[in-house]
């Protein structure tokens, strides 16, 4: 389940990263270190 949900936010987050605004940018990129650290307690 915990991939299926990771799945589902990266897709949220290269939504994110397809639009040029600035404010998209870094959400993207927090979303990314979110990302890491949640690998990181699944895996």
């Amino acid at each position: 389940m915990q991939r299926g949900l990771l799945g589902k936010f990266w897709d949220i987050t290269k939504l994110g990263r397809l639009s040029y605004d600035p404010r998209s940018s870094v959400t993207f990129l927090l979303a990314t270190d979110t990302r890491i650290i949640l690998s990181s307690f699944f895996w």
